[in-house]
C-alpha cells in the first residue's frame, strides 16, 4: 500500500467537520459556538476545522538517516555546529531497494518503527500530501518542472506532482533555495496559487515551486513541505513571503493551530480551535524573540523523576520542530539519560547513541521530563526507542540524540516530544502551550 492511498482513505469533508460538533474552543462556550447560526456554512468550516495526520505504514524508520537530516537542517542556521563525518557521508538505502526485501514479519520486531506524519492539502485544486513543519517557513512541492526521470521516481513512490494550472500565476522575479552543509537541498521558482487546507482557502499562497532536487531529497516521504514557524525563516528571494498559516490567521475563529500526534496511528492537526479535552490542562511559555517556536527551558532535566541541573543547564531555550524527528540535545545531557539505560554506548563514527534490543526495550526505557518554559513535560520511555541501529536487528537506535556541544544551538524537540503531549502554536497571543496526554 503507498503512503498516499493510505491518508486518502480518510473521508476529508468527514474529517474536517466532525470536531465542530465535539470540541470547543478553550475561550468560546457551547452556546456561543450554537449561536453562531447565521454564519454561511462554509463561513463556520473555515473558521475552525480538523485535518488528519497519518503515519506511513509501509514508512521503515532509520535514526542514522533522520539524526543526519536534523544535523544538515540546522548546520544552516548554527555555524559552530559539528557533522561527525561517517554521518555526513552516510547514505539510506533508496524507498525502491526497501519495498524489494520488505516481508510481512515486521510487526512481530521487538521494535515498533515511528512512522512519517502526512496531511492532505489542495493547491490549485491538486491533492498532496504534505509534511506540516513547525521549524521552517516555505512552503515548496514537487512539481511538473522536475526532469522527467525525477517525476517518474516520485510518482513511482505514489507521489503526487504539482503542475501550476490556470489558477497560478508566476510571480515573477522570486526564487528560492535551500541548501544544506553536504550541498544537497532543493530550489526553484515561486507561484501564488489557492491552497486550501480543511475548511479554509487562501487564495494567493506564494508556492515555491522545485526545478532542482538534489539525490538527498529524491526520496522525500511526502509531496512537499509546509512550514508553520515564523516567516522571517521564509527562504524566498529577494521578498520575503508569508506562510499559509499567517495568512490564514483572519480566517480563524481562534488565532491558533494544534497539534495532536500519536504513535503509529492516526492523528490530527485542528485549526482556531483547542479541544474541549485538553483546555483545561494547557500550560503555556511565551515565545522568545526567533523565527522559529521558540521558548525558554532552563529546568534542567528529570530521568524517571530524578532532577538533573548539573550537565544540563541551558540558557539557548527549545524548539518544539514537528519537522524533526528526534529529541536533540547536547552530549553531556544525552550522557545523562542513557547513563541509566543498560549497555548504551556512543557510535563515535556515526555521532549516534546506541543499546542492546531486548523484547521489551521501548517499555523498559527510562522516562525523561523537559522543560517547557516554567512547566514539566514527560516523554515515556515507550517513545524513546526509536529504530534499529543494524541490520540483524540486536542494537536500538535511541530516539534521544545529541547535536554535539554547540554553544549557540536550542533543545530540539522533534516528533518523540510530540507524541507525549497535545501542543498549542498561539499565534495571536505569542506562545506554544502543552497538555500532558495520560
Amino acid at each position: 500500500m503507498h503512503f498516499r492511498t493510505f491518508t486518502l482513505l480518510l473521508s476529508a469533508s468527514a474529517v474536517f467537520s466532525a470536531p465542530l460538533e465535539v470540541d470547543v474552543d478553550s475561550d468560546v462556550d457551547a452556546a456561543t459556538v450554537n449561536a453562531r447560526t447565521d454564519l454561511p456554512e462554509d463561513h463556520k468550516l473555515a473558521s475552525r476545522f480538523s485535518v488528519p495526520v497519518v503515519p506511513n505504514p509501509e514508512f521503515k524508520r532509520d535514526g542514522f538517516h533522520e539524526l543526519r537530516k536534523a544535523y544538515l537542517k540546522y548546520k544552516r542556521h548554527f555555524s559552530d555546529l559539528v557533522i561527525p563525518p561517517g554521518l555526513l557521508n552516510y547514505t539510506k538505502p533508496s524507498k525502491l531497494q526497501e519495498r524489494g526485501t520488505r516481508t510481512g514479519t515486521v510487526v512481530a520486531n521487538p521494535v515498533t518503527y515511528d512512522t512519517m506524519y502526512l496531511s492532505p492539502i489542495t493547491i490549485g485544486g491538486q491533492k498532496m500530501n504534505m509534511d506540516f513543519d513547525t521549524g521552517s517557513s516555505d512552503l515548496w512541492v514537487f512539481s511538473n518542472q522536475l526532469s522527467s526521470t525525477l517525476q517518474a521516481k516520485h510518482k513511482n513512490l505514489g507521489g503526487n506532482i504539482y503542475t501550476p494550472s490556470t489558477s497560478a500565476k508566476v510571480a515573477s522575479g522570486l526564487t528560492w533555495s535551500i541548501t544544506y552543509a553536504d550541498s544537497s537541498g532543493a530550489s526553484g521558482t515561486v507561484v501564488t496559487d489557492s491552497v486550501k487546507i480543511g475548511g479554509i482557502t487562501v487564495a494567493k499562497q506564494a508556492v515555491e515551486v522545485a526545478n532542482t532536487i538534489t539525490s538527498g531529497f529524491e526520496d522525500f516521504e511526502g509531496d512537499g513541505l509546509l512550514g508553520l514557524a515564523f516567516s522571517s525563516l521564509n527562504q524566498v528571494s529577494p521578498t520575503q513571503q508569508k506562510t499559509w498559516i499567517e495568512n490564514a490567521m483572519p480566517q480563524l475563529k481562534a488565532k491558533l493551530f494544534a497539534a495532536d500526534l500519536r504513535k503509529s496511528a492516526v492523528g490530527s492537526y485542528t485549526w482556531g480551535f483547542i479541544s474541549q479535552k485538553y483546555a483545561k490542562k494547557i500550560k503555556y511559555a511565551k515565545i522568545l524573540n526567533s523565527g522559529w517556536w521558540h521558548v525558554a527551558a532552563s529546568k534542567g532535566i528529570k530521568v524517571n523523576g530524578k532532577l538533573y541541573t548539573s550537565g544540563a543547564s541551558n540558557s539557548k531555550g527549545a524548539v518544539p520542530d514537528t519537522g524533526s524527528t528526534l529529541l536533540l540535545m547536547p552530549t553531556s545531557v544525552v550522557k545523562l539519560y542513557y547513563a541509566q539505560v543498560s549497555g548504551a554506548s556512543y557510535r563515535s563514527d556515526m555521532g549516534a547513541w546506541v543499546y542492546p534490543c531486548t523484547s521489551d526495550s521501548s517499555s523498559s526505557m527510562p522516562t525523561i521530563s523537559l522543560p517547557v518554559g516554567n512547566n514539566w513535560i514527560n516523554v515515556p520511555g515507550k517513545y524513546m526507542t526509536y529504530a534499529y541501529a543494524n541490520s540483524a536487528g540486536t542494537m536500538c537506535f535511541g530516539g534521544l540524540q545529541s547535536l554535539g556541544d554547540s554553544s549557540t544551538l536550542p533543545w530540539i524537540y522533534g516528533d518523540i516530544f510530540f507524541k507525549g503531549v497535545y501542543s498549542v502554536f498561539d499565534y495571536g497571543n505569542k506562545r506554544f502551550g502543552v497538555a500532558q496526554k495520560s
